[in-house]
């Protein structure tokens, strides 16, 4: 499980022993990698948020992602809100990177838990679904994301246009909806209407679709955003 209660501390003992032997063998840096370890095990034992975040940069810098990942959920199974969602996140990361699956994918969701709104756990869980082949359950994690935004006043614009974005590319390469794809970069541009990554998206979709006439419409239609003052290079293409 992620790093909390009795059979986590006795995961994060066996990291921190592991460790603890490579230091003793690493030569010059031994004692530093000793004491990092033993800091890690002593954090997840008894977390302190005044602590973690010098000893969380300092796993970082050392590569050392077991123990990173365990003094992440242990400091977010002690926080609330925003800041454990924001640790939950990166122990989630970091368990998918070091080949632990089902921490990583226990711990974003803990995150989203703690806040629906932390994008980068949408982002990091959507797309290990996506890589496992679970691209429905992946755009569920990503529509679950649009209603959320709806319901917060304080969501701008760009942050619902991202997560209409990322809606619509799921929808597109790997379920082959083109009419919900289109629907997301419909609504991604009309909140951001200045920017024009979505109308060519959805070009290129008219476009393997054969719609001609839709296609000369979406240029024109970047034309009009882009005016007389846009860039010449935007303007030629």
């Amino acid at each position: 499980s992620s790093c909390s209660g009795a059979s986590a501390n006795t995961r994060c003992s066996t990291l921190a022993a592991r460790m603890s032997r490579e230091g003793k063998q690493g030569g010059g840096n031994a004692g530093g990698a000793a004491d990092l370890a033993a800091r890690a095990l002593a954090f997840v034992e008894s977390p302190d948020g005044a602590r973690f975040v010098k000893l969380r940069d300092e796993l970082r810098a050392a590569g050392r992602g077991e123990l990173l990942a365990a003094v992440c959920a242990a400091f977010a199974s002690s926080a609330i809100g925003p800041h454990a969602a924001a640790a939950w996140s990166e122990a989630g990361e970091t368990y998918l990177v070091i080949g632990d699956v089902a921490a990583g994918k226990r711990a974003l969701e803990r995150a989203l838990l703690s806040d629906p709104l932390d994008e980068r756990a949408r982002i990091a869980l959507s797309g290990y679904l996506v890589d496992a082949g679970q691209a429905a359950s992946a755009v569920e994690i990503l529509e679950a994301e649009l209603v959320a935004l709806a319901a917060a006043p304080n969501a701008t614009p760009a942050r619902r246009a991202r997560a209409h974005g990322r809606a619509a590319g799921i929808w597109h390469t790997h379920l082959g909806r083109l009419d919900r794809a289109l629907a997301h970069y419909q609504t991604a541009w009309q909140l951001e209407p200045t920017r024009t990554e979505a109308l060519g998206h959805a070009r290129a979709i008219y476009s393997s679709l054969g719609d001609d006439a839709m296609v000369a419409r979406l240029w024109q239609t970047e034309l009009d955003v882009l005016g007389p003052n846009g860039a010449a290079g935007d303007r030629a293409r």
